[in-house]
């Protein structure tokens, strides 16, 4: 909830549309798209590391942006280094332990977590977002070049993500989805209306939701069959760590949160789009990670030069690129990145339309 502070600072109104918008109907259409459960049960079983890795990756901006804020907020005090630590630190430590608590607990906590994000609404005020203009300090045609990217990010992006899996699970019907979308409205305007500067309650509200975020994907991580053996699960941890230490670096926090913000604007959706988009493909094989990662890393100075440099038009490219290629691959190639399951239906189909015979019948 700071990236909207930045397309308001950038584009005014406009911007904060381009990121609201896609982000509720994100949020909305996954209970509908996904709404058959054996659909769901195999989908996660085939990509399990993948949103493992998701989930070890919110947990990880969370730390990186504990520590960012932290900075903030201590600029031109004389230990902002301590509070950089002891907020990330802090954050995570809760977070575990909240992440064990029973299933009954759950609701509640959600439920006074949101309550609480209404009492701080109520506490700003809406007379912060009258005074939001419609323009910034960048164009409308930038805005444009730049759309693409949300708009691919927050439609695909919760597909990965296990705590949308386990909410939509729990939920009696998959129009609950509908209703979380539109209660999503009011913490978005909250974070407009909270962009003139961080005040002690504020702090405390995105601590309290960084903490339940934390705490949520933990949860899915501790219920998670991969990886396998406790070194590699602790190994995980590594991402937080790192993630949080990227704000102990020199050089400007804003700039390192944008990029780590690229992951969720490419980088997963980018795989949901080439691995989980076709119906029946299988589990990803080396050569389509291979070449996956090839193009994320050729796509990376794309997003470097748009929401870095503000040379917005390349950021088009990566969309263009990745969207163009699964089209191509649904009519030309579509076994290319995912194998099939190799079971006996298969194996029917596949002789019967090489005009052969199953299992010698």
């Amino acid at each position: 909830m700071f990236l909207p502070i930045i397309l308001l600072r950038e584009f005014g109104w406009p911007g904060f549309l381009v990121f609201a918008v896609p982000n509720v109907l994100g949020c909305a259409a996954f209970g509908y798209v996904l709404g058959n459960a054996s659909r769901r049960a195999d989908l996660l079983s085939r990509h399990q590391p993948a949103t493992v890795l998701f989930s070890a990756t919110v947990i990880g901006y969370h730390m990186f942006f504990a520590a960012f804020l932290a900075t903030m907020v201590a600029r031109g005090s004389s230990a902002p280094l301590a509070g950089a630590l002891a907020l990330p630190v802090g954050v995570y430590v809760v977070g575990y332990g909240l992440s064990r608590l029973p299933a009954r607990a759950w609701l509640p906590m959600a439920a006074v977590l949101y309550a609480g994000s209404m009492v701080t609404f109520a506490s700003v005020g809406a007379a912060p977002l009258r005074a939001i203009q419609w323009s910034g300090s960048l164009t409308g045609a930038d805005l444009a070049c730049l759309a693409p990217v949300f708009v691919f990010g927050f439609l695909l992006s919760p597909y990965l993500d296990l705590t949308f899996h386990r909410a939509l699970r729990s939920s009696p019907s998959r129009h609950c989805f509908a209703v979380f979308g539109i209660a999503f409205v009011p913490i978005l305007l909250l974070t407009a209306a909270y962009r003139g500067g961080f005040t002690p309650a504020i702090i405390g509200y995105i601590v309290a939701q960084s903490i339940f975020t934390v705490a949520a994907h933990f949860r899915e991580l501790r219920a998670a069959s991969w990886p396998h053996g406790r070194g590699p699960r602790w190994a995980l941890l590594a991402i937080p760590a790192a993630a949080a230490g990227l704000a102990l670096l020199p050089g400007d926090g804003e700039r390192t949160y944008l990029r780590l913000l690229g992951l969720y604007g490419l980088f997963f959706p980018a795989y949901v789009l080439a691995f989980m988009a076709r119906r029946g493909s299988g589990a990803p094989r080396i050569r389509g990670l291979l070449v996956y990662g090839g193009a994320m890393l050729a796509f990376a100075p794309a997003l470097e030069a748009a929401f870095i440099h503000s040379i917005t038009w390349p950021a088009v490219i990566p969309v263009a690129v990745m969207i163009g290629f699964a089209g191509w691959r649904q009519v030309s190639r579509p076994n290319l990145f995912g194998s099939m399951p190799r079971g006996r239906g298969f194996r029917r189909k596949k002789q019967e339309r090489e005009g052969g015979t199953v299992d010698g019948a």
